[in-house]
């Protein structure tokens, strides 16, 4: 992310990986090679990613979604308004903000 924050970008889209059945890393993950992240690793990586961007940094997206139906993984990703009340509330607890550690 610092180096992103040095470059002239305009906007960051936040993705978390969606395992899906048929796809080629599901053989990964049916022999322990994969794991998800949990959702707290998430939540601190993403905000910690944003307070190192610069405020003139668009953010985009701060999550995904992938089908019921096809997903495998994380479950949690299905509860995305837990995800986003999540990191404005890890923004709070930690006190910080986009751009408070952009040098």
């Amino acid at each position: 992310i610092k180096d992103l924050a040095r470059l002239d970008i305009q906007g960051i889209k936040f993705h978390l990986l969606h395992l899906m059945k048929d796809t080629p890393l599901v053989s990964l993950y049916e022999r322990g090679k994969l794991v998800f992240l949990k959702q707290e690793a998430y939540v601190r990586l993403v905000c910690e990613s944003i307070a190192l961007l610069p405020e003139s940094v668009v953010i985009h997206r701060l999550t995904g979604d992938a089908p019921r139906e096809l997903l495998i993984g994380p479950m949690w990703s299905l509860k995305k308004w837990e995800v986003l009340n999540a990191i404005d509330d890890y923004f709070k607890v930690h006190e910080i903000y986009h751009g408070k550690n952009y040098v």
